[in-house]
């Protein structure tokens, strides 16, 4: 059956020239990859990313496609050897929809941080993470936990509307700091190791400060726990996000154990 241009859904795909992983979406402002009307069969993805079309109109010179693969993929390794460390941060922020969330949880991370570092682009990286959340299959249980719940507080939205609304008012991406290019993995892995360190400390800090004032303002401190119970969603590096693993798996222990209770 063919496709409109509006059931075409983003993917991720890999190039067919250069080798490279890159998300292809009917928004071409994000998309790596053109979109193509197959005459009577709908709309299709193009095989090779946008770059690599266009390299390939200098390099045709080479009319061997395999040669012609070789010095993309050349070309795209001296890239990434040239390109600088990033270390970056995801905020996932509920204040506004606090109303909406108590209706249906009792308990809730109102500020949520997940920390990276990467070598690519940004902007790829921060797409790949929002791909990966919208299609369920992000690497991370704690985030992808999160997104689930946000989306299941927006049922009456289309996943385009959502979209929207999750990428304007809910969640913000930022680089932190960038290191030096020929650092080794190892290396930039123990600088975002410190930075969620170091977020953890600020987050213990503002609490305090928060709970001070509370106790001065003679605010309730029961509303302060639930509004600012914030987690760092790096599994490997923080005691909070352990904590919150132990939340859902306990969650999900007591679901099955109520419905095997219901199918006696």
């Amino acid at each position: 059956m063919a496709k409109t241009l509006e059931e075409l859904k983003d993917e991720t795909r890999i190039c067919k020239y250069c080798g490279e992983k890159l998300l292809a979406s009917t928004n071409q402002y994000v998309s790596h990859f053109g979109v193509y009307e197959k005459k009577s069969k709908g709309y299709y993805y193009q095989t090779n990313c946008k770059e690599c079309q266009r390299e390939a109109v200098k390099l045709k010179k080479y009319n061997n496609i395999e040669q012609m693969k070789e010095k993309l993929r050349a070309k795209r390794a001296l890239e990434r050897a040239n390109r600088r460390w990033s270390i970056y941060k995801i905020t996932i922020n509920t204040d506004f929809m606090i109303n909406r969330i108590k209706k249906k949880y009792t308990v809730w991370h109102n500020d949520i941080y997940y920390v990276g570092v990467t070598k690519q682009e940004v902007k790829n990286r921060w797409y790949e993470h929002l791909y990966e959340m919208r299609t369920n299959t992000h690497c991370n249980r704690l985030i992808q936990d999160k997104y689930n719940k946000i989306r299941e507080l927006y049922s009456e939205l289309d996943d385009k509307e959502f979209q929207v609304l999750f990428e304007t008012e809910i969640v913000k991406f930022e680089v932190i700091t960038t290191l030096d290019k020929d650092m080794s993995k190892e290396d930039a892995h123990l600088y975002e190791r410190f930075e969620i360190k170091a977020l953890e400390n600020k987050l213990k800090r503002d609490v305090k400060e928060d709970y001070l004032q509370a106790i001065m303002d003679n605010k309730s401190i029961e509303k302060l726990i639930y509004t600012q119970n914030d987690v760092i969603l790096n599994l490997e590096h923080c005691k909070s996000s352990r904590d919150y693993l132990k939340e859902i798996d306990k969650k999900n222990t007591l679901g099955d154990q109520t419905k095997s209770i219901s199918e006696k």
